[in-house]
């Protein structure tokens, strides 16, 4: 089986946010990334100006050529076609970047003696520039056989991160907590800060401020855990503010009702769990929450 390395030169196939990020951080790590291509060759010239050493092509056969280890950042219904259309030896390794998918994508070149493996950065990629000041810390979801596996577990830490490894029957459910605090949590907090619009204010201003108190958020998941971070009138067991919540959303932005009672009622569970209200108020509030949900439906 052939060993891959630090020094085993390394291909771009897509160039987007995603790719480019872990190009420029490999780079700026002494990896060797020597061969680039995407869909726009505008997007590979411009990131390859970015990586002496490095040079963008259109056909997808030199980057094959060109690299030892292929790294495949298009967007994840790509994957397979790219995979499919080249043709693999045991000297190259081909790795996906998707959150969602598996090694078996890969099977074409699984086939033809090539490893495979995936390395998933769990993490918003809004930008190439955002996106390599994001990595350090980040997490890495890695499958593949032995010898990937610890080629990527290396990069993962050279790269500042921690790497977690998968089986391939859980990378849907793994995908789908990072889309629900990643782009849908994008969404949502876009979402609740268009209530600031009701009280003179506009949607930037929300978010610049409800930006900094998720930030306080996430500083109280990571030091102090669940369900100790849990705050606000749920845990509190504040019904009167509870209630003036509902009332006012029914009243005054009815599509965002049905919202908010979905994480209320996931709410209540964890102030059970936190010990910080009694399973009367729980239900007295739960009974409230329902009510709410049966007018917004």
């Amino acid at each position: 089986m052939h060993k891959f390395s630090s020094k085993s030169n390394i291909g771009f196939i897509g160039t987007g946010s995603v790719g480019g990020s872990l190009a420029l951080s490999l780079h700026k790590n002494n990896y060797p990334v020597v061969a680039l291509s995407s869909k726009s060759n505008k997007s590979a010239q411009k990131l390859a100006k970015m990586i002496p050493n490095s040079k963008a092509y259109k056909s997808l056969n030199e980057i094959l050529d060109r690299s030892e280890v292929i790294f495949i950042t298009t967007t994840d219904d790509a994957i397979e076609t790219v995979v499919s259309s080249l043709k693999w030896q045991p000297d190259k390794a081909v790795i996906h970047c998707s959150g969602a998918a598996s090694t078996d994508i890969l099977e074409h070149a699984s086939r033809q003696k090539a490893s495979v493996g995936t390395f998933h950065p769990l993490q918003a990629f809004a930008s190439i520039e955002k996106g390599i000041e994001s990595i350090p810390g980040t997490t890495f979801a890695i499958e593949g056989d032995p010898n990937i596996k610890n080629y990527l577990k290396d990069i993962a830490f050279n790269l500042g991160g921690s790497h977690i490894f998968l089986k391939p029957e859980d990378k849907v459910l793994y995908h789908v907590s990072g889309v629900m605090l990643g782009g849908l949590l994008t969404s949502f907090a876009a979402t609740t800060a268009q209530i600031w619009d009701s009280i003179g204010l506009s949607r930037e201003e929300g978010i610049k401020s409800l930006s900094h108190m998720m930030q306080q958020v996430s500083k109280n998941l990571t030091t102090l855990g669940i369900p100790a971070a849990v705050a606000g009138p749920y845990p509190r067991g504040d019904i009167g503010t509870i209630k003036k919540h509902l009332d006012e959303l029914y009243n005054k932005y009815p599509k965002i009702l049905p919202l908010y009672c979905e994480l209320a009622l996931c709410a209540l569970p964890l102030a059970i769990e936190k010990g910080s209200i009694n399973i009367e108020t729980h239900n007295e509030i739960h009974q409230i929450i329902l009510e709410y949900k049966k007018l917004s439906s």
